[in-house]
């Protein structure tokens, strides 16, 4: 009795401090998961606040800058800062590769004033947006060729060019050559002896090709940044097509342009002998400008929109006869009121050797393109880019005795680039 006594209250005393320790084991479990549920709360409350605020910041970011101070009365004039900041180019322009070198100081001392663009500091940022996601492609002689170097290097564009001596036909050329298209070589810069294709491209550095017989560059997607500082990289592409008078083996030069461009700027006139001609060949061209300003194009990864077709107006040519400064020298030839002889015909032994301010009527020949351009663009819904008002005073902007093409500096050319952005936005 007295040992079985003795177990069972050694067993009631065992069974005490286990349950015991059991208990208080439980119950530290249970305090522990609670510590970590608490933890865990409160990391949770600190990532949403977290990614709250970095929504709001990015949110401040991608918003266009607002004006807070409602006491400024002038707030309302001034103009809204342009909200996409891109890299501005660091090359210097005009180049020495250029088709003509600089010749600004030299205009300025002739008194070939220009007026300067709208808004200066402002001016290459709204170029850029204009060509931002597209690809721009300008169709005409020389002049136009010019255009298209200035244009590339005010953008920071990188060029390329394609010559007959390296083997390497341009992709474009091929294709143009499969569509049935004669697309003419292009004259070398001086010192060069080999010819050149009448086909130029140039794009941004990050999207150049590895090799120049790749296919056009592809738009890449935009990068995106948090940073107030950052600025955005240009993506466009810029060709140029040589292309002086209709023929018959290039007359859908538009439509093969169009395939590939969602921008199109043409202009013929320079090297049109008739009017007679030249107006035919221009309702041709403006009829197929204006089936492409009805199609669709993809611009900005996605975003449909209308391609665009316009004309520019061929530039103020400034040759002066010599029968007009040295046969009578009390005779204002600066005046714009005075008019050519019928009779007279464009010979460069009559010129003098120096250009001289704007003459109506003083054609190579014997008539003025632009006067026929605007009934036509009229009839066919197509917008004109005009510069011959903007090139009239730019008689001092020329090289070499060179009364048609002009000097690279920027004072003349964004004068350009400026009304083509103007005529764009109102197409």
């Amino acid at each position: 009795m007295t040992s079985s006594y003795h177990q069972q209250q050694q067993q009631s005393i065992w069974r005490g401090p286990s349950l015991m320790r059991f208990l208080f084991v439980t119950a530290a479990m249970l305090n522990l998961v609670g510590i970590l549920s608490l933890i865990r709360s409160f990391v949770l409350i600190d990532t949403i606040n977290g990614a709250r605020d970095h929504i709001v910041e990015n949110s401040q970011h991608d918003a266009p800058p607002t004006n807070n101070n409602s006491n400024n009365a002038d707030s309302s004039q001034q103009q809204p800062p342009i909200q996409q900041q891109f890299c501005l180019p660091t090359l210097q322009c005009p180049r020495k590769t250029d088709y003509h070198p600089a010749c600004k100081e030299s205009a300025l001392l002739k008194g070939a004033v220009l007026p300067s663009v709208h808004d200066p500091d402002n001016f290459l940022h709204r170029l850029m947006a204009f060509v931002e996601g597209k690809h721009v492609a300008l169709v005409g002689d020389s002049l136009t060729r010019q255009w298209f170097e200035t244009l590339g290097c005010r953008l920071g564009l990188h060029q390329q060019v394609f010559y007959h001596e390296s083997g390497i036909v341009p992709e474009r050329i091929v294709e143009a050559r499969r569509f049935n298209l004669t697309i003419d070589d292009a004259r070398s810069p001086k010192g060069m002896n080999d010819t050149m294709f009448g086909y130029m491209r140039a794009v941004p550095d990050q999207f150049l090709p590895l090799y120049p017989q790749d296919p056009l560059p592809t738009m890449m997607p935009r990068q995106s940044t948090n940073s107030q500082t950052a600025c955005q990289k240009l993506r466009t592409t810029l060709e140029y097509y040589k292309y002086d008078t209709l023929n018959r083996s290039s007359a859908s030069i538009l439509d093969f342009v169009a395939s590939k461009a969602d921008v199109v700027i043409f202009n013929i006139g320079v090297h049109y002998t008739y009017a007679k001609l030249f107006l035919h060949d221009l309702t041709f061209m403006m009829q197929q400008c204006e089936k492409i300003n009805s199609m669709e194009a993809t611009i900005n990864g996605g975003n449909t929109k209308k391609k665009l077709c316009l004309y520019r107006e061929t530039f103020a040519r400034h040759w002066v006869s010599k029968d007009y400064v040295e046969n009578d020298p009390t005779l204002d030839y600066r005046n714009d009121g005075i008019e050519t002889p019928k009779d007279w015909k464009f010979n460069r032994t009559l010129m003098r050797n120096t250009c001289g301010p704007f003459l109506p009527g003083i054609y190579p020949y014997r008539f003025n393109p632009n006067s026929y351009v605007r009934d036509i663009s009229d009839a066919s819904n197509v917008g004109v880019v005009p510069v011959e008002e903007l090139s009239r005073n730019a008689w001092g902007w020329h090289k070499g005795g060179d009364c048609t093409h002009f000097c690279h500096d920027k004072e003349l050319w964004d004068l350009v680039h400026q009304s083509l952005i103007d005529t764009a936005t109102k197409s």
